[in-house]
């Protein structure tokens, strides 16, 4: 004997209950709550239990439910699955990023470091440069000029030793 599913009005229980007719009996069935009433045209107690316990769009309904569930079941399988594979081949990697990060801050402080350098060459090139240049319109020799230049020359050469 197939239970009988809930009322699809309140979701509460449900009676199947029959009267006495002349000469055969009807069967229907009520909820218990709301009183709504089911009967079927074929009053066996089969048919009403069939006719009652049959929903297409809610047993539909039930059935994509089910599946959307399984698909869900799935995917978190397979996303949890796929997320200790990539934290996997991710924890190989960290030991070569983490030493590329050290080895570009070394390179980073070099790179402050030739920037200081260069800083000061150019002081000092402005320096010299003026001073040339205050020489050879201020009545400066062409000789002294050449000196400045040779300084330099000089500066420049010593740093790049270095």
């Amino acid at each position: 004997m197939s239970k009988l599913k809930p009322c699809p009005f309140c979701g509460e229980k449900a009676t199947l209950d029959y009267s006495v007719m002349p000469n055969r009996k009807h069967w229907f069935i009520t909820c218990d709550c709301c009183g709504m009433m089911y009967q079927y045209t074929l009053s066996q107690r089969k048919y009403v239990k069939d006719g009652w316990n049959t929903r297409p769009i809610e047993d539909a309904l039930t059935a994509r439910i089910a599946e959307l569930e399984m698909k869900i079941r799935h995917n978190a399988l397979w996303q949890a699955s796929v997320d200790a594979e990539e934290r996997a081949h991710l924890e190989k990697l960290v030991p070569d990023l983490k030493k590329r990060i050290a080895d570009l801050e070394a390179r980073a402080e070099k790179a402050e470091a030739m920037v200081e350098k260069l800083n000061s060459w150019v002081e000092k090139l402005m320096d010299v440069g003026w001073g040339m240049w205050r020489e050879s319109n201020f009545g400066g020799h062409e000789t002294l000029n050449e000196i400045r230049w040779e300084q330099l020359a000089n500066i420049i050469s010593k740093e790049r030793e270095r």
